[in-house]
């Protein structure tokens, strides 16, 4: 309730697409600027390329957001875990416990009031109305680091030509090129399943955490996190 509750803004979603858009596209162009500038002009091309590779990849994140977005809108909220919510539910727990305020001759009247309460609460808090911006921004989440994992594979795609043109194993750099060499370091970001393994690529996990904000915290950040679940009636006034 509360994670639905402070995230159900209409424009939630659009300021987080924005955001992790804005953070994921900032370092290749930042990097490219900054090789540019002490004329380390391998590091610029190497980003210029990422940040080709970041705009290509759009219609295709886009495909997989809408897919990522059907599956998150048809399934359960037990299992979708984000870095907007981390619940888990034990639907036969609850209804053993439903059982017995219904049956039990020991349950009161105020049980009884108190679960069915706590049953319509719980039941529109799974509905996808209520949780449609959790579930726009889990899908942006997966969009922009396929994004992120095809300007990798660029940027790594060019290094490699760039450093084999070097030491003459080719004679010149190809659209055809790169484009081998980048679905060959994008197949190794893929576990066996097809899916993105962040794990597998340190500076891509890197990127990936901190375009939408889920880097480890650590100092005043950690022990001020560690204040808030010990006291959840803090958590509104730190949001972010």
């Amino acid at each position: 309730v509360y994670t639905n509750s402070i995230l159900s803004g209409p424009k939630t979603a659009g300021r987080a697409m924005q955001g992790t858009f804005t953070a994921s596209l900032l370092r290749p162009m930042s990097q490219m600027v900054g090789g540019a500038m002490k004329g380390d002009f391998n590091t610029a091309r190497a980003n210029m390329a990422a940040a080709q590779g970041f705009f290509e990849a759009i219609p295709e994140s886009f495909t997989l957001f809408k897919s990522k977005l059907s599956g998150y809108w048809t399934g359960d909220l037990a299992t979708i875990q984000t870095r907007f919510s981390n619940y888990t539910k034990s639907q036969q727990d609850w209804d053993l416990m439903g059982h017995w305020i219904n049956t039990s001759p020991d349950a009161s009247l105020g049980d009884k009031a108190a679960y069915g309460i706590a049953n319509v609460a719980r039941t529109i808090n799974d509905s996808s109305f209520v949780n449609y911006t959790t579930k726009i921004m889990a899908a942006t989440d997966d969009a922009f680091t396929a994004i992120m994992a095809r300007s990798r594979a660029k940027e790594k795609a060019m290094r490699k030509a760039m450093d084999d043109l070097k030491v003459g194993e080719v004679t010149e750099i190809t659209d055809e090129l790169l484009e081998k060499y980048q679905d060959n370091f994008y197949a190794d970001l893929l576990d066996a399943e097809g899916n993105i393994n962040i794990d597998s690529d340190t500076f891509l996990k890197s990127t990936v955490k901190e375009a939408t904000l889920t880097t480890d915290i650590s100092g005043f950040g950690k022990s001020l996190e560690s204040i808030m679940n010990s006291y959840p009636f803090t958590k509104p006034f730190f949001l972010f």
